[in-house]
This record gives C-alpha cells, structure tokens and sequence, in this order.
C-alpha cells in the first residue's frame, strides 16, 4: 500500500477532508448555498486552513460515526492542486516539477 503522499494527495486535501469528516462549517447550515448546485456546494467545500481555523465551532463536531470518502478526497485533492498550481510567473518552477513528479507517478 502506498501513502496518500506517494499517490498524489497535497496535504491540505487530506487535511480538508478529515476535517469535514466530524466537523460541520456554517456553509453547510446556509439554505442558500444548499439550494445551489450540487458543484457550487462542493466548491464551498473545498476549505484552506485559514478557512477551517476561522470558521471553526466546537458546537459543530457530529458525534455520529463519520464516513470517508475516496471521490470526495480525490475532488478536494484536484481542486487544492489547481488553487496551488495557478499559473503565475512567481511559480513557473513549481509548476513544472509538480508536473514532471506527477508525470512519472502515473507512468510508473
């Protein structure tokens, strides 16, 4: 079995995951972001850090047993990849090795 570091997952979509597995943010409570659809709910989702420290409430912890979700975890994992990986000239160098790690992964 391999980590979910070696299979490509960026640390802050692990943590985004987790997270939300016994945590409930307040978007989740706003009628108005659940009437939306389902895409722009999950775009809600999709939390950085500061976001998960700041919208942080005890009283929101679910004492129900919580289920993980690979697809979920994939999606949060795409969309922190294309947060990290806006095309900017600051990060041109990342870019390209964050390609080239990923290319070799997937031939491998």
């Amino acid at each position: 079995m391999t980590s979910y570091k070696d299979a490509g997952y960026l640390p802050e979509a692990l943590l985004n995951g987790i997270a939300l597995l016994g945590w409930n943010p307040p978007h989740r409570e706003d009628p108005t972001v659940l009437a939306e659809s389902t895409g722009v709910f999950l775009k809600h989702e999709v939390l950085k850090m500061e976001d998960m420290i700041s919208q942080f409430n005890i009283d929101k912890i679910s004492k129900s047993g919580a289920k993980f979700d690979i697809e979920k975890l994939q999606f949060f994992n795409s969309m922190h990849i294309r947060s990290r990986y806006q095309y900017s000239e600051g990060n041109i160098e990342e870019m390209k090795h964050a390609v080239d790690s990923w290319r070799a992964m997937l031939i491998d």
